[in-house]
């Protein structure tokens, strides 16, 4: 099974709630569509660990991505903090699908859930 890096925008905002719980549905979304084992991390990260700890959390991030078959970047758009793991991916060779023009919603899973 491939193993997928998830990339998303998180922010800092008062939208970083939801931007999680998107991010919660674009995993679910590549996992019953494309059968993909995703690496998502963050997700959890960011609802557990305050914002100054985003360093320590985005360096977790990059060793995440060096053990990954690819970086997928979904949500609509390449947020700075997806630009350095896009980064990160291309030293590492790593296959790059950017999905951003499906939008930020992710596609809805139907009766599979």
């Amino acid at each position: 099974m491939k193993v997928v890096y998830l990339a998303h925008p998180l922010g800092a905002g008062p939208d970083r709630k939801a931007n999680r719980a998107n991010a919660a549905r674009w995993v679910a979304w590549a996992t019953l569509v494309h059968r993909v084992a995703v690496v998502a991390d963050w997700i959890t990260l960011s609802g557990e660990l305050s914002e100054e700890h985003r360093e320590l959390g985005l360096r977790c991030d990059l060793a995440l991505i060096d053990r990954c078959d690819e970086i997928w970047l979904v949500g609509g758009r390449v947020s700075p903090g997806m630009q350095i793991e896009l980064d990160h991916a291309r030293t590492g060779d790593l296959v790059v699908v950017d999905l951003t023009h499906m939008g930020y919603e992710a596609p809805a899973l139907g009766g599979e859930r």
